[in-house]
């Protein structure tokens, strides 16, 4: 039997790791579009739809639509304005829009999009399936936003009837079947890949990707105006426009199901209210609608809304970042069994474990595995060793306590360590210099302290170390940004910050205007870093009864505005004196506008 379902009851986001997805999109106008093909007034009227496609030119309203062979509408398929999609049918005159595939092919599933703007009024009948009313309003409006159409054989033609007054269509999807290409001739699916967990989870809603878990959310919470995260980070600008912002209002409202997204509000809010608490400006009061929609936004942007109300920055703690959210999630991305291209292994999660990689072998012997592909087949082990605190977690911890910390090496300055990971920084102090190097992940056991104010692993001893790479520096538009407790101790980067002065062995104080900060170890050369100059500085955020930049003198660079070039070795300018004598005044040195000489002629 063919069925229709609401996608809140339909989880079809698995069978994308067996082939793309062809989508099909309804174009739109914009305002200054003209009204028809016959009137070029502008569509700037509401209730205006502009262009009227008929059987003779619809294909030209769609892109994508060499995937069809011929299409047909009952009525006509207007093309609306930005944002609405198509609009099928108009004053509850039954709009169908039928089309026929160039190649017969076997799917998953068949994913209708419709916009927000469309009513709640009439009925909607998808490649004649049963008759869903729309009449009652309320939630079930929110059924003709996105319907999901499962065939069970071979599909030749779609079709979407509707009565309703208003049903902008956007977009339909075609997920494939395993196995299938898309097209007549399925495609051998290969023996696959089996995951042994060994105790650990992963999720069973099919997410391999964040972008996975986006169109979920969406499609969940009602926000339908993006399907994919790659559109949202299209938009100019997706943290201050409307969309996501304007859809979610509520975090009660947000999605029916709790179980799958309260962990997500969670861990939203505690960021959001760590960092308020922290000092973090302007940020949305904790816990309103306007905290969530835009935190939520920030969070699957690994971002900030910059402008008013100001989200929590996500910048080291957002989608990409699985290690910071894990443990509140309790869960992890998935793997695909069947992959059609190279794909990098997700983690699984497992509670007071910790993931030591995926093997070919029971035994875990061999190398690790970290990616699989299309001629990938057999039994992946996932291998656990003994819990590692997170660095949070160790910060967290009462003063003495004997522990593990594990971060990948971001500075070192003699026994003095700074190591990172996904929730944050730490400073090592190790009994002895370490023999490892910066860029290596480590393993070290050691007392937590607090120490000049801020949180410590003091007598380190190395447990372990294997090469890794460098975390990238969390960007920063004033100082006052990058000075949260969040950021203590982890990579940060500030640009256009003036050196106002210099501490002892030549390091410099850098000011944004407003803060001030000393960039300790990081020795400079006075005779081009000289007082004035604009900075770019990227650095360990340092505390010792106060934040300090630690790093080398390599994180201190000229700012772009500020690279010398070839400079005049005087000036000449023409000032009026009191009697309006002409006076011509010679300055020896051009930068700094340092006077060497003052000449009258």
């Amino acid at each position: 039997m063919k069925k229709i379902f609401s996608l809140f009851a339909v989880v079809f986001m698995a069978m994308c790791m067996f082939a793309e997805p062809v989508t099909l999109t309804f174009k739109d106008w914009g305002d200054t579009a003209p009204k028809s093909e016959t009137d070029s007034t502008p569509n700037n009227q509401a209730g205006d739809f502009g262009t009227a496609y008929t059987t003779a030119n619809i294909k030209d309203s769609i892109e994508g639509a060499d995937f069809l062979d011929t299409v047909t509408v009952a009525t006509k398929l207007y093309a609306a304005r930005v944002g609405y999609g198509c609009k099928l049918g108009s004053s509850k005159a039954i709009g169908k829009f039928v089309a026929n595939l160039a190649t017969p092919a076997q799917f998953d599933s068949i994913v209708f999009v419709a916009s927000s703007y469309s009513t709640s009024e009439g009925s909607v009948k998808v490649c004649g399936g049963e008759v869903i009313d729309l009449t009652n309003g309320g939630t079930d409006n929110k059924v003709l936003k996105r319907l999901v159409y499962e065939p069970t054989g071979t599909v030749d033609s779609i079709s979407f009837e509707t009565t309703a007054k208003r049903a902008y269509l956007k977009s339909i999807i075609f997920y494939p079947a395993a196995g299938s290409t898309g097209g007549s001739d399925p495609v051998t699916p290969g023996a696959g890949i089996t995951y042994e967990l060994n105790g650990g989870v992963a999720n069973t809603y099919g997410w391999t990707t964040p972008d996975e878990m986006f169109a979920t959310f969406m499609a969940e919470s009602g926000a339908t105006d993006f399907s994919t995260l790659a559109e949202y980070k299209a938009m100019t600008d997706p943290l201050g426009g409307t969309g996501i912002c304007a859809k979610l209002l509520n975090p009660e409202n947000c999605f029916a199901d709790t179980a799958k997204w309260g962990w997500l509000m969670t861990y939203i809010m505690s960021v959001h209210e760590a960092q308020a608490a922290d000092g973090a400006s302007a940020l949305a009061a904790a816990g309103s609608g306007a905290a969530w929609r835009y935190a939520v936004g920030a969070f699957f942007t690994d971002g900030q809304r910059a402008g008013w109300p100001k989200s929590a920055n996500f910048a080291t703690c957002g989608v990409s970042t699985f290690g910071s959210y894990s443990a509140v999630w309790q869960n992890a991305f998935a793997n695909p069994t069947n992959p059609t291209a190279t794909f990098t292994l997700n983690e699984p999660y497992k509670a007071n474990n910790t993931f030591d990689g995926w093997y070919a072998a029971a035994d875990f012997s061999g190398a690790k595995v970290t990616t699989v592909d299309s001629t990938t087949t057999g039994t992946l082990y996932a291998k656990w060793i003994e819990y590692i605190p997170t660095l949070a977690e160790v910060k967290a911890m009462a003063d003495n306590t004997n522990t593990k910390a594990s971060g990948v090496v971001t500075f070192i300055n003699g026994k003095n360590v700074y190591v990172q990971d996904a929730t944050g920084g730490l400073l090592l102090y190790m009994k002895a210099n370490p023999t490892f190097n910066v860029g290596d992940k480590v393993v070290v056991s050691g007392t937590k302290v607090l120490y000049g104010g801020a949180p410590e692993l003091k007598n380190g001893e190395e447990v372990s170390a294997v090469a890794d790479s460098i975390p990238a520096a969390a960007s920063f538009a004033t100082l006052a940004d990058a000075c949260q407790e969040a950021n203590m101790f982890t990579l940060v980067n500030v640009n256009n910050l003036e050196i106002v002065g210099f501490g002892s062995y030549s390091n410099p104080y850098v000011s944004d205007g407003t803060t001030t900060l000393l960039c300790y170890r990081m020795v400079v050369d006075t005779a081009v870093f000289k007082v004035g100059t604009h900075v770019d500085v990227t650095a360990v955020l340092g505390y010792y009864n106060g934040y300090q930049f630690v790093g080398d003198v390599a994180g201190i660079q000229l700012a772009q505005d500020t690279v010398p070039g070839e400079q005049p070795t005087s000036v000449t300018f023409h000032v009026l004196v009191p009697d309006n004598t002409p006076t011509c005044y010679i300055a020896g040195s051009f930068n700094n506008w340092t006077h060497q000489q003052m000449t009258q002629l």
